[in-house]
C-alpha cells in the first residue's frame, strides 16, 4: 500500500482505498435493536448524536444530561485511559461498593453523578461499545498514583499532592487490555470499536508547544491501540474506526476557525463513512 498523491486522493474510492484499507468489517452489522455504549472523549458526542438522531439504541448515562452543551454527558468525558479502567473496575471489578452513586466533575466544573447499577445493567445489556481515546497527559495524586478524570478534578491545586505527566504507551495499552478483558467476561458477545479522537489538546502544561505536546499525545494513544489491536487480531468482533487519520491528514479545513472543533460537514462525512460499514440499511438513515 502506497501513500497517495495529491490526484489520487482525489479519486472516488480515495477513502476505502487509502484510510479504510484492512479496516472494515466484511458488512455492516449494527441494528437500531442493538444497545450501544458509545463512551470516551468529546468526540464520543459526534458518534452518539449522529446514531439517537437516526434512532439507534444509545442509553444517557448520567440523569442529569439532557443535550445541552452547559452539561456534559458522562460517557461524552472520559478523556484518558485510566478514567476508561476506573469506570470498567467500578462497574465490574469492585469489591467495596458502598453506594449506588458515583460523583464526578465534569469539564464544566459541575458536579454530577451516574448510577453504577444503572450503568452496570447498560454495559451488561450492550451489543456494541464505541470506544473513543482522547488524550495521553494526565494530572495525577502524587500520594496515591490516582489519575484525575480532568483538570479541573484535582480542586484546590497543592503542589505537594498534585502533578501532571505523559503516559507511557505501556501503561494505556495495560489500561485498553484489562478493559477488553472484562468486556469479554462479561459481555461477551459484543462488538468493540475503537476510535481516536482528532481534537487536538487545547492546552499543555509541558514545557513544550501544545502542537507538539499533542502530536505525543495522540501518537502516544495511537501505538498503545495498535498494540492492543495486534494482540487480538483473532478477535473478529474487535475493530478500528480511523476517524482520527481521516480528519487530520484527508480533508481538508476539517476544523472550525479555532482550529479544536470540527465542522459541521467534517463530521458528517465522517459519520457518514461510519454508518456505510457499520450501520444496516444506511441508506435509510439521515
Amino acid at each position: 500500500n502506497m501513500y497517495p498523491t495529491e490526484s489520487q486522493i482525489s479519486e472516488l474510492n480515495a477513502v476505502d482505498k487509502y484510510i479504510m484499507e484492512g479496516l472494515t468489517p466484511s458488512k455492516p452489522f449494527i441494528k437500531k435493536s442493538d444497545n450501544i455504549i458509545t463512551i470516551g472523549s468529546c468526540f464520543t458526542g459526534n458518534i452518539s448524536t449522529f446514531l439517537r438522531h437516526n434512532g439507534f439504541n444509545v442509553p444517557i448515562l448520567n440523569d442529569e444530561y439532557n443535550g445541552n452543551v452547559p452539561t456534559a454527558s458522562f460517557s461524552d468525558e472520559v478523556f484518558n485511559t485510566f478514567i476508561l479502567r476506573q469506570l470498567f473496575t467500578l462497574l465490574f471489578d469492585n469489591d467495596n461498593e458502598k453506594n449506588d452513586e458515583y460523583e464526578f466533575v465534569n469539564q464544566h466544573n459541575q458536579k454530577m453523578s451516574l448510577s453504577i447499577e444503572r450503568t452496570r445493567q447498560a454495559f451488561k445489556k450492550s451489543n456494541v461499545f464505541i470506544i473513543t481515546l482522547g488524550i495521553s497527559e494526565v494530572w495525577y495524586n502524587k500520594k496515591t498514583g490516582e489519575v484525575y478524570k480532568t483538570a479541573q478534578s484535582v480542586g484546590d491545586y497543592d503542589p505537594n499532592i498534585h502533578d501532571f505527566r505523559v503516559t507511557t504507551v505501556k501503561e494505556n495499552f495495560d489500561n485498553l487490555l484489562y478493559v477488553i478483558q472484562l468486556i469479554r467476561k462479561y459481555v461477551t458477545e459484543s462488538s468493540i470499536i475503537f476510535t481516536l479522537s482528532p481534537v487536538p489538546l487545547k492546552a499543555t502544561f509541558r514545557d513544550v508547544s501544545c502542537t507538539v505536546a499533542n502530536t505525543v499525545s495522540k501518537s502516544i494513544l495511537r501505538v498503545a491501540l495498535e498494540d492492543v489491536l495486534s494482540k487480538f487480531s483473532n478477535d473478529e468482533n474487535i475493530y478500528y474506526f480511523p476517524a482520527y487519520e481521516l480528519i487530520t491528514d484527508f480533508l481538508p479545513k476539517p476544523f472550525e476557525t479555532d482550529r479544536r472543533y470540527i465542522g459541521g460537514d467534517t463530521v458528517n462525512f465522517v459519520m457518514t463513512l461510519f454508518a456505510n460499514h457499520y450501520l444496516l440499511h444506511s441508506h435509510e438513515l439521515a
